[in-house]
Order: structure tokens, then sequence, then C-alpha cells
């Protein structure tokens, strides 16, 4: 972390950039906002998430500076967002140079393939997969000189498109694929194709720079250059021209390849659109020309993509529900066209965190469904005191108000001492959010309905420090909780448990993931366990009913059954 601080006319202007998490830090920043200024001007340049400690001095900075005097800008989609909440005022400023909130997708007309004689495999996949329109294609390999020049019938068995070795002098036509022909460089000027024997361009000839800059040249933004693996440089001098023309540059993946030096020469020199795997070039490809639709087919690529590049997998949620969340998603960084979106969501790591955080469910709220509450308190709790130490794990907690309603519950009846609290989301700044414990003074008043409904007797207010923006949950609550990060779909068993309360995430799920959590469930869940699901969630049609009855199936609470043993398990 590092804080760059400056005076101007007696205004201290801070620039921080790190997440501002140690105790170093924090004591740091501080100092150097105790001394009284005319006005505070700060910066977070990279965090996503503050501590407590940190919002707690922004909250004494406003008290004392007022919304005029105290500026707070914000690089982080996701920190405005929680300062927001937390009625801390702040400005959202452009989030990193691989902004694409204002991409829109150009109107290709000749798309260009480069690599070198090991991408034969990546260039038959995309002809094979990539629909006739109104499009040129050009072929640029690494080959042998001496090779016979026959393999236009090879390329003709797998696409649609017409197939013709480049000849000098000829115009280009659409619906066409040209293969640059051994021993000739290719390009081509004022839209007609030349060959020429000019020497050897990084060892190569035909060399992929020389096609590529000739066809920005003369197609300027209608041109779209895609670099497939190879070895050595060529193919990423001309990439800085492309780049001036407003051309469009794909790099494969290097992880992708086996012959990596191509894809990685070209990285390096920052002169590119987006770094796709071959899966997510062809569904580019396949969207150009497209109108903003897409079928399940594309959107279930476009998942697999994910789970492949950042490891999270969605192929199994509910896809009514994740077309909504892209939706949303593609408005707020108004892009039209889904296959520019997930071009940049698979090319651009904090384009895919914001659609991280769009596909993350965080509605929830302190002792939700009182009545269920009531019931927990009235029913379970008693049987669960019989346990010398009881441990209850909140799956999919969100922001944390139930992981905190449970420790407010076992702390009223006395037994909050014997208790271990689990909380878990796989969205790991939202558990950074929920371990701060500070939650917006609006939702007090209907925390407290909440509350005085499930049964409660003591002040809910009492539980908490009171700030004028915010409200922070008391220490003696927060330490009988643990928060980590945990993913329902990947990963497993972590603790035996006396009560699972999982609440309005497996409605996100198909049936068969569903299922899946369930058993994770059971396998999680004392002999004697309680599972709580929420109010439109259930058991039937998924294979839960295998693991858990009905206790209260209003309140959708359910026990844990017994296992059934076989006739032949009973005798022996």
């Amino acid at each position: 972390m590092n804080i760059a601080d400056q005076i101007i006319n007696g205004n201290l202007k801070l620039f921080i950039m790190g997440d501002l998490s140690s105790k170093e830090d924090i004591s740091l920043f501080i100092k150097l906002t105790e001394k009284t200024y005319r006005g505070i001007e700060i910066t977070f340049s990279d965090a996503e998430v503050l501590s407590a400690k940190v919002i707690e001095r922004l909250y004494s900075l406003h008290e004392r500076y007022g919304s005029v005097g105290l500026k707070i800008l914000v690089f982080k989609r996701v920190l405005t967002s929680y300062l927001m909440r937390l009625n801390i005022k702040n400005t959202l400023i452009a989030e990193n140079k691989d902004d694409l909130s204002l991409l829109s997708q150009k109107a290709i007309k000749v798309i260009a393939l480069g690599g070198s004689s090991g991408s034969f495999d990546k260039i038959k996949k995309i002809l094979q997969e990539i629909p006739v329109k109104n499009l040129t294609f050009f072929i640029v390999q690494h080959v042998n000189e001496a090779m016979p020049a026959e393999a236009e019938k090879l390329f003709q068995s797998f696409t649609g498109y017409e197939v013709v070795y480049a000849q000098n002098d000829t115009m280009v036509k659409a619906k066409t694929i040209y293969l640059a022909p051994p021993g000739y460089h290719t390009i081509v000027v004022g839209e007609y194709i030349y060959l020429t024997r000019e020497k050897k361009v990084h060892f190569a000839r035909p060399s992929v720079d020389e096609l590529f800059r000739t066809l920005s040249l003369c197609y300027q933004e209608e041109f779209l250059a895609v670099l497939l693996c190879g070895h050595g440089k060529d193919g990423s001098t001309s990439l800085s021209e492309l780049k001036n023309n407003c051309s469009t540059v794909i790099i494969e993946d290097p992880e992708d390849c086996e012959a990596k030096d191509m894809p990685l020469n070209a990285v390096k020199t920052g002169n590119y659109d987006y770094i796709l795997p071959i899966d997510g070039i062809i569904g580019y490809l396949k969207g150009l020309g497209s109108d903003t639709g897409y079928g399940d087919g594309e959107l279930n690529a476009f998942l697999k993509d994910i789970h492949k590049t950042y490891g999270y997998d969605f192929t199994l949620y509910q896809i009514e529900s994740i077309k909504r969340r892209i939706a949303t998603a593609m408005a707020k960084e108004r892009i039209a066209s889904f296959y520019d979106f997930r071009a940049a969501v698979l090319s651009y790591k904090d384009m895919f965190r914001r659609l991280f955080f769009d596909f993350s469910i965080n509605v929830t709220s302190f002792f939700r469904n009182p009545e269920t509450y009531k019931i927990i308190r009235n029913e379970i709790l008693p049987y669960l005191q019989t346990y010398h130490h009881i441990k209850i794990w909140c799956a999919g907690c969100a922001t944390g108000e139930e992981p905190y309603s449970m420790a407010i519950l076992l702390n009223d009846i006395g037994i909050l001492s014997r208790c271990q609290i689990f909380a878990t989301d796989f969205n790991p700044i939202i558990i950074e959010q929920a371990k701060n414990g500070l939650f917006p003074m609006e939702s007090l008043k209907i925390s407290e309905q909440n509350y005085n409904a499930a049964g409660g007797t003591a002040s809910f207010r009492g539980n908490f420090s009171l700030y004028g923006l915010f409200m922070k949950i008391n220490d003696n609550l927060r330490e009988k909780i643990l928060f980590f990060n945990h993913n329902l779909t990947t990963d497993g068993v972590f603790n035996e448990f006396q009560l699972i309360l999982c609440r309005n995430v497996l409605i996100y799920f198909d049936l068969k993931l569903q299922g899946l959590v369930l058993k994770l469930f059971n396998d999680s869940l004392d002999m004697s366990g309680f599972l709580v699901l929420g109010e439109s969630e259930n058991i039937r049609h998924n294979g839960g009913d295998i693991y858990f009855k009905p206790y209260d199936a209003k309140s959708r609470i359910f026990k844990k059954q017994f296992p059934m043993m076989s006739k032949m398990e009973r005798i022996n």
C-alpha cells in the first residue's frame, strides 16, 4: 500500500493505492487526517472494500468537514456502492484504463487469422463453427516454402466459404477465405491483393506482420486481426499501427498454446483489445454482424469460458436468472452486443469482477421472515442446548445480517458462549463487508420490527453502536462468527453442524445443482441436525427428500433423516 499526500492552499489531498488493510496503513491514514484542514480530498484507486476502522474514520471526517469539505473519490464500483449503502457520499470515477463502458462493436468486414504451422487445428476449429456471412477471411501461417500449394481442398472441406490461394492483382471479395501462399508475402492495397518475394520478416515468408499492417491500412476500423499460437515475434511489431488505425486486435490466450511465443510477445506490446481462449474467439467471431440477441448455446459457452478463465462455475445456475443479470450488467456497461460483452468479460478481470457482483445475490435483512426465527428460538434452540458445543453454518450469508441475527438470538437466550457460527459466501468482497458489521441506519426500524416479531424480548438497538450514518454490531457478537469464502457449487464439507441456514440461495440453481448442494448439507449435518431454507425453496423434485424430512414445512425447516438401511444391512 502507498499513500501519497499533498497540501495545497490548506487542503489535504490523499491518493491511496492498495486496500488500506494493515494496522500500519490504517494508523498512517488516521495520523495524516488528524490535523485540521480547510478540506480533505481522498482518492481510493484500488480498494474494493475498506475496514470498519477506516470507514469509522471517514464518518468522523464527514462529521468534521461535512459533505462539502470532504471529497471521496473512488475507482472501483463495488466500493462506491458499499460506501453509498452506509450513507458515505463519494464519487465514482473511471475504474481503469480497461473500462469498456463506451464499447460498441465495429462493423468488421475483413478478418485475418495469423499463426505458425502449429495453429492449423485452431484455424480449422474456427472455420468449422463460423457461419457464412458477408465477411472476408485471410489466413497466414508459417509454412515451409517447398510445401506444395494444395491446401484449398483441405480448408474447403470444413467451411462454407469459398477457399482460394491469394493471387496477385486480384480484388478482395466477400464470403471468401484467402490463403497466403508459401514463399510469398501477401499484402492488400486499395482492396487489391498483391504477392511479393521481398526478404523474410522475422524469418518468415509469408509474414503475419506484413498482412496485418496492409489490411489495417486499407480497412482501418473494419479490420479485425486474430493472432494465434506460434513461435517467434511475427505479428507483434505491426500491432501499434493496427491500434493507430482503429483496427481490432484479438490475441489467443497464451495459456491455450503449446507454442506461446507469438501471443506472449504480442501481449507485451499492450496493443490489443482482447486476450481470449479459442472458444472465446469463436464466440466473438460468430457474433460479428449479429444483433444483441443470443441463444442458450452461446450463453452456456460463455459460462464455460468464465469457469475456465476465472474458476467460477455458473453453468448450473438457473438460466433465466443468469440472463437477467447479464442484461443488467450490459446495461451498466452500456454495451449493446452480447458478443462484445462476452469478449470484454473474458479479456479483463475488472470487467469480470463487475459481472461477478451482478451474479452475486446480496439481498438480505435482519430477522428476515421472523416467524422462522421464532420457531428456531422456541423449538430448535431448546433442543440444541443439550449439546455441549453448538455449531451453526449460515451458507450464502451475503452482507452478514443472517449470522448476526443468529448471534443476537443466541445471546438473548444466554447460550452464545457455547456456540460458534460459521458464515460463508462465494463472494470474497461481500465476506469482507460482512466482517465489518456495518449497516445503514435506515434499516434499523424494520430490523427492530422483525426482531420483535421473532420473539425478541431485549432491545434490538442495544446490539449496536449507533453512528449518524450507519450502525455497527457489538464486538461480543462479532467475535463469535467466523466469516470465510466458501463456494457451495465447488467446495466440500468443512465441519459438522447442528444447524444450517441457507435461505434464498437454492432458487438460483437448477434442480441438479440443488440436489448436489442438499447432499453437501446432509454430509455436513449432525445426525439430528436441522436445515433451514428460504420461503420459496423446498426439497421436492431435487432429491432432497432422500436426506431430509419436513419439521415445519411452512417455515421451510427440515430435519436430517436417519439413513435408510437395506434388509441385508439390517441382518448384518
